[in-house]
């Protein structure tokens, strides 16, 4: 299958600009800002940034598949905002006004309904980050508690409207 990265390459990048997107893995959703899409190992990939500390973690630890929603400009502000600041844990967010899982094309994870394009993926490598190869600057404004990412580099296998 032919992946048009086009397709999804200016939404995403105008997302990840301003409210964000979503991502999905197996029944959680919640808001990304930080994310990457590119070309590695030949393969088209996303890769998204996940604190150990969010239900999110667990979730795409036990089953590496997830989904990237993302909204049209200036679209779901409330619901991104909302996806980021509750926790799964506590509460299904797709119970929240506006929030509706659609089941993707070829992953476990959901889609959200109502997006502008979505990207299917599965996890080909994890990578934690750490202060040891990074900027004082970034550590000292990102992480002041030491709570560091763990990178998830995602093939894309499907992008759709």
């Amino acid at each position: 299958m032919k992946i048009d990265l086009d397709m999804l390459s200016g939404p995403f990048f105008e997302a990840m600009k301003s409210s964000g997107a979503f991502l999905c893995v197996p029944g959680n959703v919640m808001t990304v800002g930080w994310a990457q899409l590119g070309w590695i190992w030949g393969k088209p990939i996303m890769t998204v940034l996940v604190r150990p500390s969010r239900h999110t973690y667990d979730i795409i630890e036990a089953c590496p598949e997830f989904t990237l929603s993302v909204p049209g400009k200036g679209q779901m502000k409330k619901q991104l905002a909302y996806a980021g600041s509750a926790s799964g844990k506590d509460v299904n967010k797709f119970d929240f006004e506006g929030l509706t899982a659609l089941a993707s094309r070829h992953v476990s994870a959901p889609v959200v309904a109502g997006c502008e394009v979505y990207a299917e993926c599965r996890s080909l490598y994890k990578r934690d980050m750490t202060e040891m190869f990074m900027s004082g600057e970034i550590v000292d404004k990102a992480y002041p508690s030491g709570d560091f990412h763990r990178m998830y580099f995602g093939e894309i296998l499907d992008v759709y409207k």
